[in-house]
């Protein structure tokens, strides 16, 4: 994924993917951002378990999630997926 494939909300500095990337550019920066959350929450509950402040995290804030077009997409072909698997156990069992 190239770096112009994401902008940065200026209001939440949270990584949004462009309109025209693709929707596994989408989902990589979904998981990408969602992993530094993961770890950030891990830093944070070692510095209570130490009884330090938690870190300042606002401007690390990550919604995660997929656009809507993105998320249909990958909606319609995993149904797809599952209705071919269905018609073909379905006509196997018919022979």
């Amino acid at each position: 994924m190239h770096l112009s494939a994401v902008m940065t909300d200026p209001a939440t500095a949270t990584p949004t993917p462009q309109a025209d990337t693709p929707w596994y550019a989408a989902v990589a920066t979904t998981l990408t951002t969602a992993y530094q959350q993961s770890q950030i929450n891990k830093i944070n509950l070692a510095r209570a378990q130490q009884g330090l402040p938690p870190l300042d995290t606002a401007a690390t804030r990550v919604d995660v999630g997929l656009p809507a077009d993105q998320l249909n997409k990958i909606l319609w072909v995993g149904g797809g997926l599952i209705a071919v698997v269905a018609l073909t156990i379905l006509l196997r069992r018919g022979r």
